[in-house]
C-alpha cells in the first residue's frame, strides 16, 4: 500500500489502525485463551458447590426416553411431560445451567429444554471480561439394559455463575492485567509514533515540499531519522549555495572577487533560513593590524545596529581570528545566536573575509547537540565557500595569465616595431643635424633660422631617446616569462626610472625624492619593477592633469619595512585622490579593487584597467610583496609597494 497518495500522507492513520487491530487481538486472546480457561477450571473444581441440583430423577427419565428411542418407539405423552417439568425446575433453580439436552448415540437432538434469558442474565459485567458468551457442558452417560453399552448422553450446559467470589476475583485480576496490556501496547505505540512514525511523516512531508526545490531543514529535529534527514538536506543546501555562486561567476565573466563575496550574505540567509548575515572584509592598517574595511549586510536579514556593533567588537579578537584561520566556526558572545567563520584561504593574507551568521532564534538555548550541529553547519558552509572563492580566484588568475601572455606578445611585437621606427627617425634626425653642422663648418653666414632648426633637431633627438626609453620600459613586461633577478639598491633603481620619467613631466609638476638612508639591497627583477613604478607614476600624473591642479607634486619615498621585512616604496600625489564611478572619494573596499584586471581609476573609456593590474602582478606574484593604496587625509592618493626579497649580504 503506498504511504503517500496525491500529496496526502496516510502513514499515521495506517499505523493507528494497526495499533487498534493489534490491541484488540491481544485483548481477545487474553479473554479466550487465558481468562475463560481459568474460569472453566474454577467451575469444574467447584462443580458440586455450583450445581446443587438433584439429577437422579432426570437421569432415570432420560434413560427411559433413550430406551424407547433405541427401540424405535415414539417418545411423548406423560414421559416427555415429566422430563420437561423436571428440567424446567432445574433451569429455574439457583444454578447456572441454562440448557439440558438428551443426545442419542446418533447425536440427534432428541429432547432439549433451555432458558436463553438466563444465559444473558448470568453473563454480566461483574463475572465476564470482554466476551459474554462463556458456556460449557457436563454430560452423563445413560446406560442401556444390563451389560449393554451406553445409549446416549444427558448434557447440562452451564455458563458463568452469578456472584461467585473466586470468579469475581479472577475477573478483577484479569481486568488489571488487561489494563496493563493496554498501557504497555499504547506506550509502545506512542513510542513508535514519536520515534519513528511522526519523524517519517515529517521527513516525507519535507521531501514532498522540496520536490524540485531546495530542501528545507527541520528547525528542531528530535529523532535519529530527522537528524539524518537534516544532515542530507544540509549537504544538498550547501551544494545549492556553491552551485549558485559558481553559476553567477560563470554568467558574468567580468565579475570580480568583491562582487562574488557580496552575493554570499543574501544567498546564505535565503537558503539556510538564517535570521541575518554580515560579511566583513578585513585589511591591515599601516602597523599591520587587521581592521574592518567593509561590511555587507543581507538586505532581508533581521540584524540591527547593536548586532553589527557586537560582531565588530568580537571579530578582531586575536583568539577568534586564530580559530577561524584554522577553519573553525566561532560562536560569538554578546550577539544573538551568532557564529563567525572565515571564508578565505590561509594564503590570502593579509586581506581576509569573514561571515557573521545569525542562526534561527533560540538555537543557543536548544540542547547542546543541536547547537553543536548548527556550529558544524557553519564550519561546513565556510569550507564550501572557501573552495568556491579559491576556484574563482584560480579561474580569474588563469584568465589574467592568459591575458598577460597576450599583453606580453603585444608588448614585445609593438616594442620591436616602435624600436625600428624610432631608430629610423633618430637616423633621419642625425643626418639632418650633420648636414646643418657641415654647412656651419663650411663658413656659411650665420642664419638665425639655422640655429632654430638645430635646436629643434636636438629636441627631436631627445624626444626620440625618451620614447625609446619608454618603449624599453614597456617591453620589459615580456620578462614575466623569463625573469632575471638581481641584487640591486632600490634608490638607485628609482633614480634611473625617475630620470627617464622626468623628461616627460609637465613643467608645472614637481617630482621629489625622499629616500631613507642605508636601505638594504633587494633581490628584484629590475626591468619589471621599473615598469611597476613607471605605471604608478603615470597614474599620479594623469590624476593631477584630470583634476586641473595648478602646481602638481609627486613624492617618491622609501623606508625599511620593519613589519614584513624588505623595502617600502611610496608614491604620493596631490591630485583628487582615488575616485569611484560616481566621482566621489572611493572607500577602502573600492580602492582595494583597483588592482584587479579591467578595473580602471580613469573616467569611462579613459583606461583599460591594465596598468595597476600589472603592478599587482609584478609586486605580489614576482617579488613576494604587497601593494596597497589609500586616499590621503589632506587630499591626493598614496600607492605603497612593499618588496619582500632582501638580498643576502
Amino acid at each position: 500500500m503506498p504511504l503517500r497518495k496525491r500529496g496526502t500522507n496516510v502513514l499515521l492513520p495506517l499505523t493507528f489502525a494497526v495499533y487498534l487491530v493489534t490491541l484488540l487481538m491481544l485483548l481477545s486472546e487474553l479473554d479466550r485463551q487465558y481468562y475463560q480457561r481459568e474460569k472453566e477450571s474454577i467451575i469444574k473444581y467447584n462443580f458440586r458447590e455450583l450445581f446443587p441440583h438433584e439429577t437422579v430423577r432426570l437421569q432415570n427419565l432420560s434413560g427411559r426416553i433413550l430406551v424407547r428411542h433405541e427401540a424405535g418407539e415414539r417418545v411423548g405423552g406423560a414421559l416427555e411431560a415429566a422430563w420437561r417439568e423436571a428440567a424446567r425446575r432445574m433451569l429455574e433453580g439457583p444454578g447456572c445451567v441454562f440448557r439440558i439436552r438428551i443426545v442419542p448415540r446418533d447425536e440427534s437432538a432428541l429432547m432439549v429444554q433451555q432458558d436463553r434469558a438466563k444465559f444473558a442474565a448470568l453473563n454480566r459485567w461483574s463475572n465476564t471480561l470482554f466476551y459474554r458468551n462463556f458456556q460449557n457442558v457436563v454430560s452423563y452417560e445413560i446406560a442401556g439394559a444390563a451389560g449393554a453399552p451406553w445409549i446416549g448422553l444427558l448434557s447440562f450446559h452451564y455458563t458463568t455463575p452469578r456472584g461467585y467470589a473466586p470468579i469475581v476475583a479472577l475477573t478483577n485480576r484479569y481486568r488489571l492485567l488487561a489494563l496493563l496490556v493496554v498501557t504497555v501496547v499504547t506506550a509502545g505505540y506512542g513510542l513508535v509514533v514519536h520515534k519513528l512514525i511522526l519523524p517519517v511523516k515529517r521527513v516525507l512531508s519535507h521531501i514532498d515540499a522540496a520536490a524540485g526545490a531546495t530542501p528545507e531543514l527541520m528547525p528542531t529535529p528530535s529523532s535519529l531519522l530527522e537528524k539524518g534527514y537534516n544532515d542530507l538536506a544540509r549537504d544538498a543546501v550547501l551544494l545549492r549555495v556553491t552551485e549558485s555562486l559558481r553559476d553567477a561567476a560563470a554568467g558574468d565573466p567580468g565579475m570580480n572577487r568583491s562582487a562574488l563575496l557580496e552575493r554570499i550574505p543574501p544567498l546564505v540567509v535565503d537558503r539556510l533560513r538564517y535570521r541575518g548575515a554580515l560579511l566583513f572584509d578585513l585589511s591591515p592598517d599601516e602597523a599591520g593590524k587587521l581592521e574592518v574595511s567593509r561590511c555587507v549586510r543581507a538586505a532581508d536579514g533581521a540584524v540591527d545596529e547593536a548586532d553589527e556593533a557586537a560582531c565588530r567588537a568580537h571579530l578582531l579578537d586575536p583568539t577568534h581570528l586564530a580559530a577561524m584561520r584554522e577553519g573553525k566556526a566561532v560562536p560569538v558572545g554578546g550577539a544573538r545566536d551568532c557564529v563567525f567563520c572565515d571564508i578565505t584561504q590561509p594564503d590570502d593574507s593579509p586581506q581576509r573575509s569573514c561571515l557573521a551568521l545569525f542562526l534561527p532564534a533560540g538555537s543557543r538555548r536548544a540542547d547542546a547537540a543541536a547547537w553543536d550541529w548548527q556550529v558544524e553547519t557553519v564550519a561546513r558552509l565556510a569550507g564550501h565557500l572557501r573552495e568556491v572563492v579559491a576556484v574563482f580566484d584560480l579561474n580569474r588568475r588563469h584568465v589574467r595569465n592568459e591575458r598577460s601572455r597576450a599583453n606580453i606578445n603585444l608588448a614585445r611585437n609593438l616594442g620591436h616595431d616602435l624600436t625600428n621606427i624610432i631608430a629610423t627617425s633618430k637616423l633621419d634626425i642625425l643626418t639632418v643635424s650633420k648636414i646643418l653642422g657641415a654647412d656651419a663648418a663650411g663658413g656659411a653666414a650665420p642664419d638665425p633660422r639655422r640655429e632654430l632648426l638645430n635646436e629643434s633637431m636636438r629636441g627631436l633627438l631627445n624626444n626620440a631617446r625618451l620614447l625609446q626609453e619608454v618603449v624599453n620600459i614597456y617591453r620589459s613586461f615580456s620578462y614575466i616569462n623569463r625573469p632575471r633577478f638581481e641584487a640591486v639598491r632600490i634608490d638607485t633603481l628609482l633614480d634611473e626610472i625617475i630620470d627617464v620619467f622626468s623628461l616627460s613631466l609637465p613643467s608645472d609638476t614637481t617630482l621629489r625624492r625622499q629616500y631613507a638612508p642605508d636601505l638594504p639591497a633587494c633581490t628584484v627583477e629590475p626591468r619589471l619593477l621599473k615598469l611597476a613604478v613607471f605605471n604608478v607614476l603615470t597614474n599620479a600624473v594623469d590624476a593631477i592633469k584630470r583634476s586641473g591642479t595648478a602646481e602638481g607634486a609627486i613624492t617618491v619615498a622609501t623606508e625599511e619595512d620593519a613589519v614584513r621585512g624588505g623595502v617600502r616604496i611610496a608614491v604620493r600625489d596631490n591630485g583628487p585622490g582615488i575616485l569611484n564611478a560616481e566621482g566621489a572619494a572611493a572607500d577602502q573596499a573600492e580602492i582595494d579593487r583597483v588592482f584587479r584586471y579591467g578595473v580602471s581609476t580613469k573616467p569611462e573609456a579613459g583606461g583599460e584597467g591594465l596598468g595597476l593590474s600589472w603592478v599587482w602582478t609584478i609586486v605580489e606574484e614576482f617579488h613576494e610583496g604587497g601593494v596597497q593604496a589609500r586616499n590621503l587625509p589632506g587630499g591626493g592618493a598614496e600607492f605603497v609597494m612593499t618588496i619582500g626579497r632582501v638580498a643576502e649580504s
